[in-house]
């Protein structure tokens, strides 16, 4: 039997009561940034620059940049080489310490996107004019999206580390910075085996 005009005249009222009742949340506010300035939006942690185009180098196909400074007196050059982390320091957005301040220069090979068997191409065929004082490498994070399981990955970062070797000796590795996209025990999984490797090497 269907219900009469009383029920539903109850109905809307206890509904009523429970909604004035309710405390309401704030809605959020929407904040549309103009894609295309000098900073655009990002979905992590904060803002980037705006990525310049770079030429694509003919070894990998990469977006690449190799910066080797003028040579200065009494200044050790120090060459660091690693993948997009370098972007925004390579482009000048991020500046290095002047020169005058510390007794080092420093030259920059970047490849965005680039894993270890990439960075270890580029090394191998770089026309380096002065052979560098140390070399930085900035462990490839970009081995964790390739594909590849930690002991491929960890072969190729043998192979990277016995090609810088090969241009410098004094050679020091420092850890890639956590990924948003990629499970921090697969990251973890990686920086043992990256340690493991550098470390039979007497890095």
């Amino acid at each position: 039997m269907p219900r009469g005009k009383g029920y539903r005249r109850s109905l809307a009222g206890k509904l009523k009561y429970a909604k004035r009742n309710t405390p309401q949340l704030p809605t959020p506010e929407v904040i549309l940034v103009p894609r295309g300035g000098a900073c655009e939006p990002c979905c992590g942690t904060g803002v980037r620059h705006r990525v310049n185009e770079w030429t694509r180098s003919k070894v990998t196909g990469k977006q690449h940049k190799f910066i080797i400074p003028p040579e200065v007196p009494d200044k050790k050059f120090i060459l660091i080489v690693g993948d997009s982390h370098l972007r925004a320091i390579v482009d000048g957005v991020v500046p290095m310490p002047k020169s005058q301040d510390i007794p080092l220069s420093f030259g920059f090979m970047s490849t965005p996107g680039g894993t270890a068997a990439d960075l270890r191409a580029e090394l191998d065929n770089a026309f380096i004019t002065r052979i560098p004082d140390a070399i930085c490498l900035l462990a490839p994070s970009n081995n964790l999206t390739a594909n590849q399981t930690i002991s491929e990955a960890a072969v190729d970062f043998r192979k990277l580390l016995d090609s810088t070797i090969n241009i410098c000796t004094k050679v020091f590795v420092v850890d890639f910075p956590p990924r948003l996209n990629i499970d921090l025990d697969v990251q973890r999984h990686y920086r043992e085996e990256y340690h493991r490797v550098a470390a039979l090497l007497g890095m």
